[in-house]
């Protein structure tokens, strides 16, 4: 009886398929085929909170993520093949705009087309002395909020005012004309004088 019970569960067995349905969605109520929340993926940048500092970039040991100045605009990518989901930009963005993902379905079949890269686009500032676009606009902006948050208080508003006049300058025009403009940052020390 145990050898006939044997056969025949044997061939009941051989008839199903063995593997598995990919993707796995198509198969919601086998625990094998979900993805555990666990999982490493490709991070999501969050294009709101993103300002185009390029900390990630910096951060990136595999050189996935990099920016490029283009046009006046700033082109944060992430190639996406080239992630060895590290998570070091995940860990250094001031922003948090870096967040963990269980993406791991990396493959694609054109590892130069537009799939292959995350991209994030941020407006750049030119310089009204001489035209060259020089930092991200949210990157600017989040510099001088921060700036506003920690500035004593009795010279706020004249901090803000020079802020304001450095900000459509880039930094070769602000040193050659900060004495000219009255916008150095150290001239109420020099001064010794309060405003």
């Amino acid at each position: 009886m145990g050898l006939l019970h044997f056969i025949k569960v044997l061939t009941e067995k051989a008839a199903q398929p063995i593997t598995v349905n990919y993707p796995s969605k198509l198969e919601p109520v086998k625990a094998y085929s979900q993805i555990p929340a666990s999982l490493r993926g490709v991070p999501e940048r969050d294009e709101e909170k993103c300002i185009g500092c390029g900390s990630c970039t910096s951060m990136c040991c595999g050189r996935a993520t990099f920016y490029e100045d283009v046009n006046g605009e700033r082109l944060v990518k992430l190639f996406i093949p080239r992630c060895n989901v590290c998570y070091h930009c995940v860990e250094i963005c001031p922003q948090e705009a870096l967040n963990p993902s269980t993406k791991f379905e990396l493959l694609l079949r054109d590892k130069e087309g537009e799939e292959a890269y995350a991209i994030v686009s941020h407006k750049m500032i030119a310089c009204e002395n001489c035209g060259a676009f020089y930092a991200p606009e949210k990157l600017v902006d989040e510099a001088i909020k921060r700036c506003h948050e920690n500035i004593d208080p009795s010279i706020r508003e004249h901090v803000k005012r020079d802020l304001e006049r450095a900000k459509k300058l880039c930094t070769n025009c602000r040193k050659a004309l900060s004495a000219n403009l009255d916008i150095h940052t150290k001239k109420y020390v020099w001064l010794e004088v309060k405003p």
